[in-house]
């Protein structure tokens, strides 16, 4: 993964650096390497480096911001954003912060509500 990192940075010659040869040279002179890899991902924008990583076969992934996570279709998909309608304030999204995906409430009425840290049996159910 480094060399083909090393490669689609234009730095081909840093894959074959005694300093960066294997992991444990790497650890050394972490400090080094990252302001070069830093030096190169600062010159592109988030879009043109996740395609040139994903092309190169090195694994890599955006870091989400709420709003990122909030728009991802998959996340929605999957249950994992939920409105919450609590008894005092009005109606908010809540992310589940653990995983795998819980659980839901089951209602008086039958009907089934997702879980979520925040659930309090009853609150939530279309009934109420």
């Amino acid at each position: 993964v480094f060399r083909r990192l090393m490669t689609t940075m234009q730095r081909g010659d840093l894959a074959g650096d005694a300093r960066f040869k294997g992991n444990l040279e790497r650890g050394a002179h972490a400090d080094e390497l990252d302001a070069i890899i830093a030096a190169w991902t600062g010159a592109h924008d988030l879009e043109t480096l996740e395609q040139l990583l994903h092309d190169s076969g090195v694994p890599a992934s955006r870091i989400y911001t709420m709003a990122d996570i909030f728009r991802d279709a998959h996340f929605a998909a999957r249950g994992a954003i939920v409105d919450v309608r609590p008894p005092v304030a009005g109606i908010f999204a809540s992310l589940y912060g653990r995983g795998p995906f819980r659980k839901a409430i089951h209602c008086p009425s039958g009907d089934s509500v997702p879980d979520s840290p925040f659930s309090v049996p009853g609150i939530g159910c279309p009934s109420n």
